[in-house]
């Protein structure tokens, strides 16, 4: 809905869940095809048709699908696209992140790579749940209706952040409020890097004492006080952020008082 009818770049950010509900322990090929149809009936063809007699034309108008031709593929206009309202070299992104996230969004570029190491090296693996009674077909550590395992989910999860951001980098018109829809996302996906990087600090700490598998209290104690470090810092970041706009951009505000 979101695509069909108000936010067209937003698409990329469903394509991993498209992805994901062709396989056959979910809606499989035929009911993606069943449900992106009537998708496209109910919110492009009548929207189009509606469009179509309230602006006089003898042919369908698709607003959505002139704004997506013209600010990505540079259709109508004069050609010139989106390009027409600036362009900015491709660390504005980059920048704008980490002024307004700080730590958060290194974290969250990172938290793919940290990820396939957690798969890699087994830290912090989500268990195993015995295969159930009522269902005895299915799969240890896969969730219900989806048949993948809890890391696969992971991966399908924040793999719409990167590849939003990277397709938003690439192009050369870039505005910060395409990044609204990803902010989310970010958080989740930082959330994730902190907690995979913490649970290498355990991996590591225990390599080296030579520990038993399971975390020592001392080494518990550490990774509680690293983590609470991560948020307070952090937070301190974001707080200060809010005061410098707030005193450093408040002159109209003091004009209209």
């Amino acid at each position: 809905l979101a695509v069909l009818l108000g936010i067209p770049p937003a698409a990329p950010l469903f394509v991993p869940m498209g992805l994901m509900a062709l396989r056959p322990s979910s809606l499989g090929l035929f009911g993606v095809i069943k449900v992106a149809t009537q998708a496209v009936v109910a919110f492009v063809v009548l929207p189009s048709c509606v469009d179509c007699w309230y602006y006089g034309t003898s042919r369908p108008v698709w607003t959505m699908g002139n704004h997506l031709m013209y600010n990505v593929f540079s259709v109508g206009g004069g050609g010139s696209g989106a390009d027409l309202y600036g362009t900015e070299p491709w660390t504005f992104y980059a920048k704008n992140l980490i002024l307004n996230f700080n730590l958060v969004a290194v974290l969250a570029c990172v938290s793919g790579t940290m990820l396939l190491l957690a798969h890699v090296a087994r830290w912090r693996v989500p268990p195993q749940p015995p295969p159930s009674s009522t269902d005895p077909g299915r799969q240890p550590g896969c969730e219900r209706g989806s048949g993948m395992a809890p890391m696969e989910l992971l991966f399908v999860v924040i793999l719409p952040f990167s590849w939003t951001l990277w397709m938003f980098t690439s192009l050369s018109h870039k505005e910060e409020r395409f990044l609204t829809m990803l902010y989310p996302l970010l958080c989740f996906a930082a959330a994730l890097a902190a907690d995979l990087a913490l649970a290498m600090f355990e991996s590591i700490v225990g390599l080296l004492c030579c520990q038993a598998r399971r975390p020592t209290p001392i080494t518990r104690t550490l990774t509680n006080l690293i983590a609470l470090s991560l948020v307070l810092g952090t937070s301190a970041l974001s707080v200060s952020r809010s005061a410098a706009l707030y005193y450093h951009f408040r002159a109209p505000l003091r004009l209209y008082e």
